[in-house]
Order: structure tokens, then C-alpha cells, then sequence
């Protein structure tokens, strides 16, 4: 089931202060709007099961001086892709996925980097992630270990890990001008991005879409 979630994209003023404004603007208590508060932002704040309570919500948190962002779970499928191999070309990315869909992202048109490790729900692998978040094109997901590096060339290097490393050098080289946000790397910051109402396991792309639109917004208005 389609599921609405409701976060905080920023915050101003003293924490202590706007607790007691988001405290009457959610009919939360007192100690759990600190709790968010002090947790830094973006922070998921509640879901709901329609989008307009998620929306009324929304409106309660603008007019007490805040700034929401309501976001669902489900993704269309062509929102993203999950990169095989890339390229590094003059002035774009050139991605390809498993099936052999190919996309060229600008570099110029890159908004967002994020990077993040992805832990599995049953065992304790853990892989490393880079999310390049841009306009029209879907965003492109680069993991450690579903990576072909060839696209590295002399740069390549003998283990997975040190090749993403190189990649995520290049790709920051590349749009340099695009905010790299890379808190996602720990569980603990995970959950502090989803406000401990969702766990890693299940939504992590939704802690990272969530800090996607944070950055871009903070971007728009620098």
C-alpha cells in the first residue's frame, strides 16, 4: 500500500524555541519535537496512508515557519537505474544498466551527489552506493560491487573498492559545482534522516531522495 511521508527539510532559529511551534503543529509532545529537532534535518516526521493528511500536515508545519517536504515510498521504475557501466566522455556520464539501457547525463546538469553505504536486511554485507541526482534524466545509481570499472581505463585499479573510490573522485571532479553529501554512510545517520519512523533496510532510497530534494532546495536558495 502506497504510503505518504511527511519531513522536515530545514530548520531556522533556536531549537529550543521552535520545538514548542512544531510540538502544536504536529499534536506531538513536547519531547519528541526536541527529538527531531536535535536529530539536524532533512528528518521524516510521520507517514500516512493518504496524501492529504500528509498534506494538511504539510500546511501546519509552513504556517508555523518551517519547511516540510511529503514525499510517497513508490518510485516509478524509470526514476532511477542501477548502473552496470559508465564511461567518462567530455562533458557527459554515459551510464548503462544490465539490460543495456544507455542514458548520457550532462555533467553541467548534475544537481545532486549522494553516497551512502547499503546494508542487507539478513546478513552484515555492506556496500557502498553513489546516487547522481539531476533534472530530466533518471538518477543514476552506482554500487561498488555491480560495477564493470572498465570505463576507468589506466586509472583502474586491481579491487572494487578502490576503483569506486576512483569513481567517486572523478564523478565529484566532474560537477564540482553539485553539493556531495555523504552522511548516509552510517545506519545511525540513516536513521536520523528517517526519523526512526522507517528502517535502512526497507527505505533507504527514500532517505535518499528525501536528501536529494533537501540539498536542492538549500542549492536554489544559496
Amino acid at each position: 500500500m502506497r504510503m505518504e511521508i511527511l519531513a522536515l527539510a530545514g530548520i531556522s532559529g533556536n531549537v529550543a524555541e521552535r520545538a514548542n511551534a512544531l510540538a502544536t503543529a504536529l499534536s506531538v509532545s513536547l519531547y519528541e519535537a526536541r527529538r527531531h529537532l536535535s536529530q539536524g534535518e532533512p528528518r521524516v516526521l510521520a507517514t500516512f496512508a493518504g496524501r492529504a493528511p500528509a498534506l494538511t500536515a504539510a500546511d501546519a508545519l509552513r504556517r508555523a515557519g518551517f519547511s516540510p517536504i511529503v514525499l510517497d515510498d513508490l518510485e516509478h521504475p524509470d526514476a532511477r537505474m542501477v548502473v552496470r557501466s559508465f564511461e567518462f566522455e567530455e562533458r557527459t556520464i554515459r551510464a548503462s544498466d544490465r539490460h543495456g539501457t544507455r542514458v548520457r547525463v550532462p555533467f553541467s546538469e548534475i544537481q545532486v551527489l549522494v553516497r551512502g553505504v547499503r546494508a542487507a536486511a539478513a546478513t552484515d554485507d555492506r556496500e557502498p552506493f553513489l546516487e547522481v541526482h539531476s533534472g530530466a534524466a533518471p538518477t543514476l545509481v552506482f554500487r561498488e560491487g555491480h560495477l564493470q570499472y572498465d570505463g576507468l581505463h589506466l586509472e583502474r585499479q586491481p579491487t572494487a573498492a578502490s576503483n569506486f573510490l576512483r569513481l567517486v573522485a572523478r564523478m565529484r571532479d566532474h560537477a564540482a559545482h553539485a553539493p556531495y553529501d555523504d552522511r548516509l554512510n552510517t545506519r545511525a545517520a540513516q536513521l536520523a534522516v528517517l526519523g526512526e519512523v522507517l528502517t535502512p533496510e526497507a527505505h533507504l532510497e527514500v532517505a535518499t531522495r528525501l536528501l536529494a530534494q533537501a540539498l536542492r532546495r538549500l542549492r536554489s536558495a544559496a
